[in-house]
């Protein structure tokens, strides 16, 4: 860019017989000789594959995510959270944002599930955890701003028919994870909009239609009929305003599952919906 606001063109020439391209506004010289397929991260944020020609390609990663290894991945929030990458498999979040697996082992010859963020010894190797896992929501049970239902009764009224089978001593397994996916599952997106005032948007939180897929979205904090990172900025004031001083009536516009609390729910909530409003999933 020059000083009177135009645009100057410049070739990134050629080194060593090599031409060099340009990605994300500078002129790099692309290795030669690398596997078809390959992948690296050129930083933190950026990935590049090898082509045909034996050259590397980049490709950002996206918005919240990271490059490591050879691979974009979503990194973690908390440090010390911990979640199931499957029924056998704990993975904790590191101090770096990424998620470090470890298997449950078997204890007597039994092998042991993961559920809910821990791994257990199931009774003779056949009850399971029926409760549902959460794998983005587990830190909710380190909370204590919250309180569960009073009794077991209306607790199971208000969850899925699966859990009204399920014998006593499981269905009293960490009903605060529980609670909370309860409350932003059983809330659909609106469907069929063809323009904001199809949704709702008389009080917080606000919502906005995505015309191409005819859907309303949570994510508007700012209530000006679009889903963006001043949203996003008002979202984590609110959030970091939950943690410090409690729950106040302005933080309504980011407790989009509304079961008031700014939380990683919630945080998971704008995300999808940014993203699917950007068109980015």
């Amino acid at each position: 860019c020059q000083a009177n606001g135009t645009w100057a063109q410049t070739s990134c020439g050629t080194i060593g017989g090599v031409q060099r391209r340009c990605a994300n506004g500078s002129c790099y010289t692309p290795d030669t000789g690398c596997v078809h397929g390959d992948t690296r991260c050129a930083n933190n944020t950026t990935l590049e594959t090898c082509q045909s020609d034996g050259t590397w390609a980049r490709v950002s990663c996206g918005s919240f995510r990271r490059c490591r290894n050879g691979a974009c991945y979503t990194p973690c929030r908390n440090h010390g959270e911990s979640r199931c990458a499957d029924d056998f498999t704990l993975e904790t979040c590191q101090s770096d944002g990424t998620w470090a697996r470890v298997s449950c082992g078997t204890i007597g010859g039994i092998r042991r599930r993961c559920a809910n963020g821990a791994c257990y010894t199931p009774d003779n190797g056949t009850t399971e955890r029926t409760t549902e896992r959460t794998t983005e929501r587990t830190t909710e049970r380190t909370t204590t701003t919250w309180s569960p239902p009073t009794t077991t009764t209306s607790w199971t009224m208000t969850w899925t028919p699966r859990t009204t089978t399920t014998a006593p001593r499981t269905t009293t397994t960490v009903p605060r994870t529980t609670t909370t996916t309860a409350r932003t599952t059983t809330s659909p997106p609106i469907v069929g909009c063809l323009s904001n005032s199809d949704c709702p948007r008389e009080a917080p939180p606000y919502q906005v239609c995505f015309v191409p897929r005819k859907i309303c979205l949570l994510g508007d904090v700012n209530n000006d009929g679009d889903i963006s990172m001043q949203d996003f900025g008002l979202f984590r004031e609110d959030f970091r305003s939950f943690r410090e001083n409690g729950w106040h009536s302005n933080l309504r516009r980011s407790d989009f599952n509304e079961d008031g609390r700014i939380s990683m729910a919630d945080y998971s909530i704008f995300v999808q919906s940014y993203r699917i409003f950007r068109g980015l999933d």
